[in-house]
């Protein structure tokens, strides 16, 4: 496993520069380019003028650099684009070639707000650096809760290594430090119990799980994709019951794609690309299932069952959504 980089920093946070005029401005950037129909979330930054085409926390700074983003808006980079691209994950993107970007992007409601409902919770010269490492505490203690929908797939191997990650995460927040040697060990537990997993929806969880074993800071940085993995396949879950039998399915030999790479990939080291093709062909109903979208009937009757699931999604999402707000309006 890479080891992630340390996006620790010494430096104090200032929210929009402490200046609540230059906050309205930069928000009033961003709700223009929302009436005009240009903006998209995403869990990057996207300033693209010459297509009329800019992410939440782009047109925020007009800008598509991070360090940029940074300079202007006083706000951690992770933080900004996990909570944008938490709204970005609960999208629906349905194929659509009368517009200019081929797409149409389908959210609800109560979860779209969200998109600019963090950017309001923001107060003026707050130090937002500590409020992604608390949200990943609480992200992870809700996973091992019996309210998470997919608890039952957490092996009781994984569940003890990610109960020790939290503890130690929580011991750091306290201010403690806990020694590089702790770390090492639990890193080889996680590989360990990664190892024994056969259960494709267990998979997503593992492989969460094991990212994680690393002080909070220094992976806070990198949470985002481990995150949107996790949470991604968690909608998929739930939304089972609003979709096909095939498209059911689809989903969990999907899965079943991820976890053989990632055997074989213990098995042999990484994959090329050569490889992983050659995984995929030897095993073409997973193949089939991980290229759903190129066939226009089966995608589209995916993308109405995902829509049809914003009863069961929404309410999981903005539990999530409001914890994010809370620790923000509290920085």
């Amino acid at each position: 496993m890479q080891t992630p980089q340390s996006k620790a920093s010494t430096m104090s946070m200032n929210a929009f520069k402490g200046d609540a005029h230059l906050k309205s401005e930069m928000l009033d950037r961003v709700r223009s380019k929302s009436d005009a129909g240009q903006l998209i979330t995403a869990s990057v930054l996207r300033w693209m003028p010459d297509q009329s085409l800019f992410s939440v926390c782009g047109a925020l700074v007009e800008s598509g650099d991070n360090d940029v983003f940074v300079e202007r808006s006083g706000i951690p980079i992770a933080l900004a684009l996990l909570c944008e691209g938490t709204v970005g994950m609960t999208t629906v993107t349905i194929p659509d070639k009368s517009r200019a970007i081929g797409y149409e992007f389908r959210g609800h409601p109560e979860l779209n707000r969200f998109a600019l409902e963090w950017l309001d919770a923001v107060r003026p010269g707050a130090d937002l650096s500590g409020v992604l490492p608390r949200y990943m505490v609480e992200f992870l203690a809700f996973m091992l809760s019996a309210d998470f929908d997919q608890a039952p797939f957490i092996s009781p191997a994984m569940r003890l290594v990610a109960e020790r990650i939290l503890a130690n995460w929580t011991r750091e927040l306290a201010g403690e430090t806990i020694d590089q040697k702790s770390w090492r060990g639990l890193r080889a537990d996680a590989v360990a119990a990664t190892e024994m997993i056969s259960e494709a929806w267990a998979y997503p969880i593992a492989h969460f799980i094991e990212t994680l074993a690393w002080p909070v800071r220094d992976v806070a940085g990198e949470f985002m994709q481990p995150y949107s993995f996790v949470c991604t396949n968690w909608l998929a879950f739930v939304q089972r019951p609003y979709l096909a039998e095939e498209d059911r399915r689809i989903a969990e030999l999907s899965l079943k794609g991820h976890l053989l790479a990632k055997q074989e990939e213990e098995r042999t080291g990484p994959l090329s690309t050569e490889a992983y093709s050659a995984l995929l062909d030897a095993n073409p109903d997973i193949k089939a299932a991980m290229m759903f979208h190129t066939d226009p009937v089966t995608n589209a009757r995916v993308k109405e069952g995902q829509l049809r699931a914003f009863e069961a999604t929404v309410p999981r999402m903005r539990r999530l959504m409001d914890r994010l707000l809370a620790l923000i309006a509290a920085a």
